[in-house]
């Protein structure tokens, strides 16, 4: 599931992968196949600031809003900014708040000390926010965000997201990924096995290139195995491709089948021919070359890679 995790899931999901995803979901217990997908699309925004994390968020049962209506995750994702005692950076945040969540978004306000909660009320009231005020002890410390940070749950409570400040574009971006639909599910899936995901990334394989390509443990690399790498670094990519293949169907042990479709797949999405690279990707066989073919090709998708 690692290239489910850390694959750009940036475009919709075909219909031919949603059951092999659906399937690999359930075979290893997880809650949902949306949140594969939302946690694929955020590992896109990394170093903007933002932590990803599983649910289920569960508020205390008593967690109202100041309108008196009772404070809920189901719907709409929910953006909650977390105010600190001093609220000294209160109305700088929610201005930038106001002005990145999209119309129509959720956004309640939570006093990380609900007993003092007076400068976040002046401010509300001076900038006349419509947002109400998240209210009952216990609240902050379930959503688990620090002070003035914002925590964007989605999902019912099954996937939450911290952004720190500049909220600006990634709450944007983050909302929008939690408001997708790739697929009808009630959550969690019947298979759940009520466990926390352990997404501690698998090590790095040894023998991996700087472009990712994976090498032999037996000896030095063949001159066919160099002819492509060389014809790779010097940007003739259909060259390369078709060296990798006459390499891979006449070679005698050096390199192993995982690893040959890993470098065929960092070769097509050179060309271009992402999809089919993915495909590659989603049957290599091995998780830990699966982690190292989204990293070589995130790299190539954003042009470093190549």
């Amino acid at each position: 599931m690692q290239h489910v995790e850390r694959g750009k899931a940036a475009g919709g999901i075909g219909p031919r992968l949603l059951p092999l995803l659906e399937r690999a979901v359930d075979a290893e217990g997880r809650a949902s196949v949306q949140v594969e997908l939302d946690l694929s699309r955020l590992s896109a925004m990394s170093g903007r600031g933002i932590v990803a994390r599983d649910g289920p968020i569960r508020l205390p049962p008593a967690a109202r809003l100041s309108t008196g209506a009772p404070l809920r995750l189901d719907g709409a994702p929910i953006v909650f900014y977390l105010a600190g005692r001093s609220c000294a950076t209160c109305s700088e945040d929610l201005e930038a708040i106001k002005r990145a969540v999209p119309e129509g978004t959720r956004v309640a306000l939570v006093p990380t000390n609900p007993d003092e909660d007076r400068a976040l009320r002046q401010v509300v009231d001076l900038y006349r926010l419509p947002w109400p005020i998240a209210l009952g002890a216990g609240v902050a410390s379930a959503l688990g965000g620090e002070e003035d940070h914002v925590v964007v749950v989605g999902r019912g409570g099954w996937i939450a997201v911290t952004l720190a400040a500049p909220f600006e574009p990634a709450l944007a971006q983050v909302v929008r990924i939690l408001s997708r639909s790739d697929l009808p599910e009630t959550l969690p899936r019947a298979a759940w096995g009520r466990r926390p995901v352990d997404r501690t990334p698998p090590p790095t394989p040894s023998g991996l290139l700087p472009e990712g390509f994976a090498t032999g443990d037996a000896g030095p690399p063949p001159p066919e195995f160099d002819r492509a790498l060389a014809a790779y670094r010097a940007g003739r990519f259909a060259e390369s491709l078709r060296l990798f293949d006459a390499f891979a169907a006449t070679e005698d042990g050096w390199l192993l089948p995982p690893e040959a479709r890993l470098n065929r797949a960092i070769a097509l999405a050179a060309l271009g021919r992402r999809e089919e690279a993915r495909r590659i990707v989603l049957r290599i066989g091995d998780a830990r070359l699966e982690d190292a073919a989204d990293r070589a090709l995130d790299r190539i998708g954003d042009g470093r890679g190549r």
